[in-house]
């Protein structure tokens, strides 16, 4: 008889424990490890030089306070750069990789930005994130990501690779559902505010709930072990949900 999924596992920490660290930084995913997550998502931009960072907006001014576009400088720029952790930021994908390495029990969602496919092309894109890949297996290390975006397109090359891939929805309607089926990807991301979200349907995928901040947002999925929960408040919703694990 197979295990239940326990709901406490089911949090995925966005940004990494973004509600007590800076985001995007391993000090926000160290964080949510010591927390007992075992997933973390990051988001990835390009630097001019085209090394991927882990970077949610195309801009350093509200992560980092520098005021520049990540497109404008190198990535031996923004080592100087300071986030309320005190440490230097944003990391790259090579030291994200490492310390996902040094993590056994945890596996990452990596996000491939939009801005940054839209400066430089997917082409472009994929080949930065699949050669950091490349590195960590030629290392030794099986990396344990599932790369996702909102951009369909971006996703095939990595699902042709054999990589593990997530398709963030924009909304639910018919066609976007039909092209999921097309996709086939392991994973549907999907804003829990949107119309939509009481209902989701069952496919190859597994679904992943975004902007959730408590247990009552989710109590509707309780017992659908293929639903995860992604969440900046990862120690409080992972208290909430380890209740819904205890006996009866």
């Amino acid at each position: 008889m197979p295990v239940k999924s326990k709901a406490a596992d089911r949090v995925v920490a966005h940004r990494g424990y973004a509600a007590l660290h800076t985001e995007n930084t391993l000090a926000a995913f160290n964080g949510a490890a010591r927390a007992g997550c075992r997933f973390v998502e990051c988001d990835l931009q390009l630097t001019a030089d085209r090394v991927p960072l882990l970077l949610h907006d195309d801009s350093l001014a509200r992560t980092f306070a520098i005021d520049r576009s990540v497109f404008d400088v190198s990535a031996g720029d923004l080592i100087d750069g300071e986030n309320r952790d005190g440490a230097p930021g944003p990391p790259t994908l090579a030291a994200f990789l490492a310390w996902l390495a040094s993590e056994p029990g945890v596996q990452a969602f990596l996000e491939l930005k939009e801005e940054s496919i839209a400066r430089f092309g997917r082409e472009v894109f994929v080949a930065a994130v699949r050669s950091a890949l490349h590195k960590l297996r030629k290392a030794g290390s099986s990396p344990r990501v599932v790369v996702i975006s909102f951009d369909y397109d971006i996703l095939l090359p990595f699902r042709d690779a054999g990589i593990p891939i997530g398709w963030v929805l924009r909304e639910k309607t018919h066609d976007a559902l039909s092209a999921a089926q097309t996709l086939a990807p392991e994973w549907l991301f999907f804003d829990i505010r949107k119309a939509g979200a009481d209902t989701l349907e069952e496919g190859p995928w597994k679904w992943c709930l975004y902007e959730v901040t408590g247990a009552r947002d989710v109590e509707r999925f309780r017992d659908r072990g293929d639903v995860y929960f992604e969440t900046m408040q990862v120690a409080k919703l992972r208290d909430e949900l380890c209740a819904w694990d205890e006996p009866a």
